[in-house]
């Protein structure tokens, strides 16, 4: 338990990386993670695009809308852009079935995978979907979820800090990447929506 838990910790959103490559083997082995997740009724909607090739990983750098991904913080420029890239989706005509929430099941295994393996990961929704779609020749019954960029990480963010005025992300003076998280406190509640007493005004 503790092991899984310590990797929980340790993962962090990496959005600079190192230009080098990420051996298959290990990028079937985060496909494999996602496979291995939880499926609603066993359904089983998602499947996984894995993208290498050097012109369609140019294509998705361009489809993801790095603004919105990043809003003030210095997006990535093309040769800091992840060495590969996991796209996530689900089949529409099995999802009819249940399955709704298995995509977010699958991309957060690949997360710890990927931080097991010390490979850095981001998860992006913020997508043009339509020309991610025809630039991968994703068929019409197929929705995609959202993208995993996965590469070797060219920057440390900071450890994990709990939020004290706001969530927004943002860089110190140094370059890292500070991404506070909200207390325990203030979003665990026991038996009701009842605040701790530590918690209480």
């Amino acid at each position: 338990m503790n092991h899984v838990y310590d990797v929980i910790l340790r993962r962090r959103t990496v959005r600079k990386f190192l230009e080098k490559s990420v051996p298959e083997k290990i990028l079937l082995q985060l496909v494999d993670a996602a496979r291995m997740a939880p499926s609603s009724g066993n359904v089983q909607p998602c499947v996984f695009i894995v993208v290498t090739d050097p012109k369609k990983r140019s294509d998705l750098f361009r489809v993801i809308k790095w603004q919105d991904v990043h809003d003030s913080i210095h997006p990535p420029v093309a040769h800091e852009g992840p060495a590969a890239y996991i796209v996530v989706c689900v089949d529409l005509i099995l999802r009819k079935k249940g399955g709704a929430s298995d995509a977010g099941a699958a991309a957060e295994n690949i997360l710890l995978a990927a931080c097991e393996q010390g490979l850095g990961a981001c998860w992006i929704a913020a997508l043009n979907r339509k020309k991610l779609k025809k630039s991968l020749r994703v068929p019409h019954h197929v929705h995609v979820d959202s993208v995993i960029g996965i590469g070797y990480p060219a920057e440390a963010p900071s450890e994990v800090e709990e939020a004290q005025s706001g969530i927004r992300i943002w860089r110190d003076a140094n370059g890292v990447l500070h991404v506070p998280k909200r207390r325990l406190a203030d979003i665990c509640y026991m038996n009701g929506y009842i605040p701790y007493p530590s918690q209480a005004p």
